[in-house]
Order: C-alpha cells, then sequence, then structure tokens
C-alpha cells in the first residue's frame, strides 16, 4: 500500500474548516436582531467631533472669524463636548458601533445650508440614541 502526501491533508483541513465554524453567534437582542459591538465613549467622542469638524471645514466653519479659529479648536471643542455626553455614567455599555455610525452618517450628509439643516444630525446623535 503507498502512502499518498495528501492522505493527511484532507482531515486536518476538513477539522480546521469544521472547527472554525463552530463559534458562537453573536449575542442577540430581544426579537432576534444582533447587537453591534460596543465602542468605548473616548473612541466614539473621538470619531463624532472629527465628523464634526470634518463638516465645519467643508462648510468653510473654521479659521478668521468664523465659528472655529483653527481645526484644533474645533476639536477641542467638540471633542470634549461628545466626552461629556458619551461618558461612562451616560453609556454605561459603551457606545452601539452601528448607532455610532449612523451618527456619523447624519454629520456627513448634513448640508450647509444652516436652519433646519441639523436636525437629522442632533436626533442621530443623541446621547439616548447611541447608547443601548
Amino acid at each position: 500500500m503507498r502512502f499518498h502526501p495528501f492522505s493527511l491533508a484532507i482531515p486536518i483541513v476538513s477539522t480546521v474548516l469544521v472547527g472554525g465554524c463552530s463559534q458562537s453567534p453573536p449575542p442577540q437582542q430581544p426579537g432576534g436582531v444582533a447587537m453591534a459591538q460596543p465602542v468605548d465613549g473616548q473612541s466614539a467622542a473621538w470619531r463624532v467631533a472629527t465628523a464634526q469638524c470634518r463638516h465645519a471645514s467643508a462648510c468653510r466653519d473654521i479659521g478668521g472669524n468664523r465659528n472655529y479659529a483653527s481645526m484644533d479648536a474645533c476639536m477641542s471643542k467638540n471633542r470634549g463636548e461628545a466626552q461629556d455626553n458619551l461618558r461612562a455614567s451616560n453609556c454605561p455599555h459603551g457606545v452601539d458601533s452601528a448607532r455610532l455610525d449612523s451618527c456619523i452618517a447624519s454629520i456627513d450628509a448634513e448640508s450647509c445650508s444652516g436652519i433646519g439643516s441639523g436636525l437629522n444630525r442632533f436626533m442621530a446623535c443623541r446621547t439616548s440614541e447611541i447608547c443601548p
């Protein structure tokens, strides 16, 4: 009987493939919807502030006598506000990553027109909305 080098490879590959599928499914919320992974408040605050300042820059609200003297001033103000809103006492389970993504998307989609342009962002980025 001849030994073939692939005779050992098939059982090993099969074991790896089957073993890789035995991971437990993501946690479920009531109603069977998978929960997004939580994000810590500091990281979430940084992402929100970055999106807000990117938007401010696109709308020409940074520099000179505008809303923010510099990008650093914009980041400092917005990050501080976001850190205050997303602190652990307000978000004891962290920030929902899918809802945070929705908040960031609403900031990115916000027009520069002024009145009413921030309503969607306000609704999507409320602490009660992004903290489960």
